[in-house]
């Protein structure tokens, strides 16, 4: 994440590796990757082009297509965390 409202390009890929160790028991920082994972699904939510200031904060959706792969990763993940 490069910022508080804005993660880089590189979290969709890495979304997964992170997930995979939330969700795995024998880690030891896993408290913290559940929260990194659940920061990065809140700033994953597309953003309400009619609402100003969530445009003006995170930007549009059309220029932030890492918004969308996120959502497809922690839509192919879901079985994995809601196992756990």
């Amino acid at each position: 994440m490069d910022g508080v409202f804005r993660r880089g390009a590189a979290i969709p890929a890495a979304l997964p590796f992170v997930i995979r160790l939330a969700v795995c028991p024998e880690v030891p920082v896993r408290s913290g990757l559940t929260g990194l994972v659940v920061v990065a699904a809140e700033l994953a939510e597309p953003v309400d082009p009619e609402n100003e200031h969530a445009v003006r904060l995170r930007g549009l959706d059309a220029d932030h297509p890492e918004r969308a792969l996120c959502r497809a990763v922690l839509a192919a993940h879901a079985a994995l965390v809601c196992a756990r």
